[in-house]
């Protein structure tokens, strides 16, 4: 979670099937959903003055979009320098028993779909099967889909045997002050990322990864996301209404360079590979929604709408974290969230929105919490019989990519989550961290790689 956040990468080239705003409207009305980033989790990191290189800017990426040159780079998986789709998946996936000729068949699996799947072709054929893929994209194109994998702590620890070249640094996230960690949405052996330009394509994408698993492995957990795209260079909003995306990390930088991909010690296999941190990030809105403008600049440290700094100027003036008002107080709250994320290690944000709607304890776990409201708020009831506000799921995925979670991620999220005043008005009931291999991702490749 660096605290500046997405740029979406827009290239003005028209491309997938449809251009972006026409695909925002069919994201929305699919009901698939995406979060750009939320800073530490939400603003993004003050990473230098406007207009620097390392600042980033609002408008495209140096991505490249998802061609077949990406597809087939010997280096990286595309999917994560590659610039950042309107619509998502990410899923999980536990092997069964745990068995290695199961994991092997897995990965055999998968590393024959994405190819396929990624250049708009059907999945290939499935044994005893007469119909080898759904059919749901049959006519579109493959909209600029990219699959990229990874793989949790639990293949490392033995239970599939003696791993002969274990990553250096995947190791499981530590326990952080005030997560409301679901168990369901918790780690993972096999961590798949689908992004596209078009829902449908991402929703046969998972399905077509789900009808090859049976058998072997199981699904964990699944989360759609989906991405606001003002189309016009100007900077997204998340669910907060706060302007999101001031500063990532841009491809291609030495800064990108050097957070995100793994390094030289690690095992051939992880060669142009890297980390990510996975986050399901809840953001309470009903509670958000009944705070002051002036409670919610304070949390952020910006100003919500323009998104200014508390300190003054525009969108991409630098903080000024000394800067105080005429009784000596900081206009930057010791608490505020930039100010705690102000000097955080780079890390590259990958993140989507999600919004699942009114979701009730018996279906999803959520405690019957209610909301709370500010000093002086008039009483009022929400009705009989009916379900607290408290219960409203929606926030954000978080996905960051990096060399070393435990330098890059663990520290900054320990600050956070112990001292950001925003941090009252999220929770984290999601949580799992992977290796992800370099490109191109192959099964057979991996497990000799991997096991011996």
């Amino acid at each position: 979670m660096t605290d500046e956040a997405y740029d979406d990468g827009a290239d003005g080239t028209g491309r997938g099937r449809f251009d972006r705003r026409t695909m925002l409207g069919a994201a929305a009305a699919a009901g698939v959903a995406a979060v750009s980033g939320t800073g530490g989790y939400l603003i993004g990191r003050d990473t230098g003055p406007a207009g620097s290189a390392s600042a980033g800017s609002a408008a495209p990426t140096a991505s490249a979009a998802p061609t077949a040159a990406a597809i087939d780079d010997r280096r990286h998986q595309p999917g994560i320098a590659t610039a950042q789709q309107l619509c998502a998946c990410i899923a999980a996936f536990d092997v069964l028993e745990p068995h290695r000729p199961n994991l092997d068949e897995l990965l055999a699996r998968l590393s024959a779909l994405a190819p396929a799947l990624m250049r708009g072709e059907p999945g290939p054929a499935r044994a005893n099967r007469d119909v080898a893929d759904s059919g749901v994209t049959d006519g579109l194109g493959p909209a600029d889909l990219t699959m990229t994998f990874g793989f949790g702590p639990r293949l490392f620890g033995g239970d599939f045997g003696p791993a002969a070249a274990a990553p250096k640094r995947l190791v499981e996230l530590p326990a952080f002050h005030g997560d409301r960690l679901e168990p369901r949405w918790v780690g993972g052996d096999v961590v798949v990322q689908i992004c596209a330009d078009d829902p449908t394509v991402v929703a046969h994408a998972i399905r077509e990864v789900r009808a090859r698993v049976p058998g072997i492995a199981a699904a964990r957990w699944t989360h759609q996301g989906f991405l606001t795209s003002p189309g016009d260079g100007r900077t997204p909003r998340n669910l907060f209404g706060q302007l999101d995306g001031t500063a990532n990390l841009r491809p291609g930088s030495e800064e990108f360079e050097a957070a995100v991909w793994a390094g030289a010690d690690e095992p051939d296999w992880m060669a142009g590979g890297s980390y990510l941190v996975f986050r399901k990030i809840r953001m309470l809105t009903p509670m958000w929604d009944l705070a002051t403008a002036a409670e919610q600049n304070a949390a952020l440290g910006r100003d919500r709408h323009s998104g200014a700094p508390l300190s003054g100027g525009s969108e991409r003036t630098p903080l000024d974290l000394a800067k105080s008002d005429a009784d000596g107080r900081p206009l930057i709250g010791a608490d505020a969230h930039v100010r705690l994320a102000h000097d955080a290690a780079p890390m590259f944000r990958r993140s989507y929105n999600y919004d699942h709607g009114l979701v009730l304890p018996a279906s999803a776990g959520i405690p019957d919490e209610g909301h709370t409201h500010p000093p002086g708020t008039a009483p009022h009831d929400h009705g009989p019989q009916q379900p607290g506000m408290g219960h409203w799921d929606n926030g954000m995925l978080f996905m960051t990519y990096v060399r070393d979670p435990g330098t890059q991620f663990v520290p900054l999220q320990d600050t956070l989550s112990r001292s950001d005043k925003l941090h009252g008005f999220l929770q984290h009931t999601g949580s799992a961290v992977f290796a992800v291999p370099g490109g191109p991702f192959d099964g057979e490749r991996l497990t000799r790689a991997l096991f011996g």
